[in-house]
């Protein structure tokens, strides 16, 4: 709200008094961090795990994103694998025919069954809780990162 008898200032919004403190920024990084914690695990290489973080954030530019901000037509938009629909982060990484079949095969060498998710982010949450037993938990989330770097390259 504007107000005429008020000056303007700069107000810091992480912190209730609206004043930055190192205390209230480290909160806030770390909620930031949190929300990503199951990313980073280091049993993939870094840049690995920067795809997949960026990945779950939104931020790989696919077709469909490439198209918003007009750096491609609407002609170039269908999927390179398939060229059935448009290459969105879900389409390419899940929904498409041939992921699909990467995902299954993979699923099939440890004897897991499931049926996609309709985002790569509940795909991802979900992927954790197939894991065919506690000691495989890592290598299966390593094959998560593996599917998703081998349908990007």
């Amino acid at each position: 709200m504007i107000q005429e008898d008020v000056s303007d200032s700069v107000a810091w919004s992480f912190c209730s008094k609206g004043l930055f403190s190192v205390s209230s920024y480290r909160r806030c990084v770390e909620d930031l961090v949190e929300e990503h914690a199951t990313v980073w695990h280091g049993n993939s290489p870094p840049k690995v795990e920067i795809f997949v973080w960026q990945l779950l954030r939104g931020r790989i530019m696919v077709w469909d994103i490439l198209n918003r901000f007009g750096v491609i037509t609407n002609d170039d938009l269908f999927c390179p694998l398939c060229e059935r629909a448009v290459e969105s982060m879900d389409h390419l990484f899940l929904l498409c025919p041939w992921s699909w079949s990467l995902w299954t095969s993979c699923m099939g060498w440890w004897k897991v069954n499931c049926c996609a998710n309709r985002s790569i982010n509940e795909w991802f949450t979900g992927w954790q809780r197939l894991s065919p037993s506690p000691k495989m938990g890592r290598a299966w989330v390593m094959l998560f990162y593996a599917a998703v770097w081998s349908i990007w390259w």
